[in-house]
């Protein structure tokens, strides 16, 4: 997760105390601390997936599956939510530029089906293609 835009920080998804999950913060290096909460999400034992804004500063996506599809919430690093979709598709998650605008997007895929998201423009593209993993020109973050 990269709250501050300079540096990447160690995350830890936990229930709070408050009700809901929070979201703890280190920066590996200062030992700075943050804890965020961020209330009910669809699924707890999901990581939060860090989603880049055009600033640097990450959203956390988190996501849930069932009965062929996604939810998708995004919250900023106040714990506010900033956007949410539903998906209908089930499988493979992967985060990054595939997209012209604003910051990264999040890829569902499945059998030869994609639906890219992004949660600062709330586009959605659904696409065809060969079966495998979304794959943006810079990276491959995947998870599930």
């Amino acid at each position: 997760m990269n709250p501050d835009g300079h540096s990447d920080w160690f995350a830890i998804l936990r229930n709070s105390n408050q009700g809901g999950y929070e979201v703890a913060l280190t920066q590996p290096f200062t030992k700075q601390n943050l804890v965020i909460p961020v209330g009910t999400i669809p699924d707890g034992t999901n990581v939060p997936l860090p989603v880049a804004q055009e600033d640097g500063t990450d959203l956390m996506a988190f996501y849930g599956s069932s009965k062929g599809k996604t939810h998708l919430v995004f919250k900023d690093l106040s714990g506010g939510t900033i956007s949410e979709v539903t998906i209908p598709n089930e499988g493979q998650i992967t985060v990054g530029n595939y997209l012209p605008g604003p910051g990264e997007e999040v890829a569902v895929s499945s059998n030869g089906m994609f639906f890219i998201y992004n949660p600062i423009s709330e586009k959605l593209v659904g696409l065809n293609g060969p079966k495998g993993i979304a794959q943006d020109s810079i990276n491959i973050n995947t998870v599930g």
